[in-house]
């Protein structure tokens, strides 16, 4: 008998773990692959459907804000049923109309708006939205910093860098339940892929701001571009390749890390106390506001026919606090949800078809109302019932 010698029973046992290997990382391959493939299929149905999404690349990721408009950016907000809304930026990233002849130059108070969609206002015109309203029922001049996504984070964030630079007379500010809970979380609303946000934790019981934990993926993806184009396995190809593969990829290995880093006590627990998170945004938005002499409103908004329950004791003693929310709810014949999102919402079509809950140009006008009489009033901060 014949034995085979020793090196050549070392580069058979080599051979055969270099073949399990390479079959094991090409069955996960395959398996990783297929999922992206399968997710991205759902992407590609949701860009072609009817649904809601932006035309043009008018917001790109920022590491401090996790996202922000790009600057001089037109573009166009997706509605369903019916034409594309114009959308436009200017140089400095405030959301302006798109036409310069609608442009606001008078000589009369400059008022500042930060929030969300509700601010920005998603579904309605740049001329439609209750901070260009109310200035230009005073007269004055709008800088609408409204963004959608944005939460309490973001708001702090953008006061502390806008107001010493630009001095507005009024700083407005929206106060919604929402906005505190998008702090107490690492990622914020999104049409597709993961959008990091800055949000709150907490060190030594004290109250800290994180950064987004990484960079979105998706943002800077023509993905919408797509919409307009026919359905086709070329086209669904061309769209996997530029779209899918990279912001899945980006998302995966992202979010890997960032599990990593969670399971390991790399990142802090975000913090749980909506209380704190109010005291402090709208206590260091006050200071900023102070040293800048520009008066601070605080402009209540909700999304339901139910009241918003104002924190009363943790917003600054000499902030003017609007309660808009209620102005349209005491505007409602009957409150009701079904009568309030008859009247607020946004509907399109013939016969009309809710198709969005963001404030719709009745809501705004109401909004600005409110806002108007606040200032012309000099306003005063007066809890109801107290």
């Amino acid at each position: 008998m014949t034995r085979i010698p020793a090196a050549a029973d070392r580069r058979r046992l080599r051979f055969l773990r270099a073949v399990m290997v390479s079959a094991a990382v090409a069955g996960v391959l395959l398996v990783y692959g297929g999922s992206v493939v399968v997710r991205t299929i759902g992407l590609y149905d949701y860009v072609k459907s009817d649904g809601p999404g932006w035309r043009g690349h008018v917001l790109t990721a920022d590491p401090e804000l996790g996202l922000a408009p790009v600057p001089g950016a037109t573009g166009a907000q997706i509605l369903p049923l019916g034409p594309e809304l114009p959308v436009r930026f200017d140089d400095n990233g405030f959301r302006v109309p798109v036409d310069d002849r609608d442009t606001l130059a008078g000589d009369g108070p400059l008022l500042m708006s930060l929030g969300c969609s509700f601010t920005y206002g998603a579904g309605v015109r740049a001329t439609d939205t209750y901070v260009y309203l109310a200035a230009d029922s005073l007269g004055g001049r709008a800088l609408n910093a409204g963004v959608c996504s944005y939460g309490a984070a973001q708001m702090e964030l953008l006061a502390g860098r806008l107001v010493p630079e630009y001095r507005p007379d009024y700083l407005v500010v929206q106060l919604s339940p929402w906005l505190v809970a998008r702090s107490m979380t690492p990622f914020a609303p999104s049409y597709a892929g993961m959008l990091p946000a800055p949000w709150f934790y907490e060190s030594d019981s004290v109250l800290l701001l994180h950064p987004p934990v990484f960079e979105s993926g998706s943002l800077d993806l023509d993905l919408w571009r797509y919409r307009g184009t026919g359905r086709s396995l070329p086209d669904f190809l061309s769209f996997l390749w530029n779209v899918g593969i990279p912001m899945y990829a980006h998302d995966d290995f992202a979010m890997a890390v960032y599990g990593i880093r969670r399971l390991t006590g790399g990142l802090p627990s975000p913090s749980e106390d909506a209380g704190r998170i109010v005291e402090r945004v709208y206590g260091d938005i006050a200071g900023v506001c102070e040293a800048s002499g520009t008066v601070l409103i605080v402009l209540v908004l909700g999304r339901t026919c139910d009241p918003v329950d104002i924190p009363w004791n943790r917003l600054p003693e000499d902030a003017i606090v609007v309660d808009a929310h209620r102005a349209m709810l005491d505007s409602l014949a009957v409150r009701s949800p079904e009568e309030y999102d008859r009247a607020y919402a946004i509907w399109r079509g013939d016969p009309p078809v809710l198709v969005d809950r963001h404030p719709n140009e009745r809501a705004h006008r109401i909004i600005a109302g409110a806002l108007v009489s606040a200032v012309l009033s000099d306003g005063a901060r007066t809890p109801p019932d107290m």
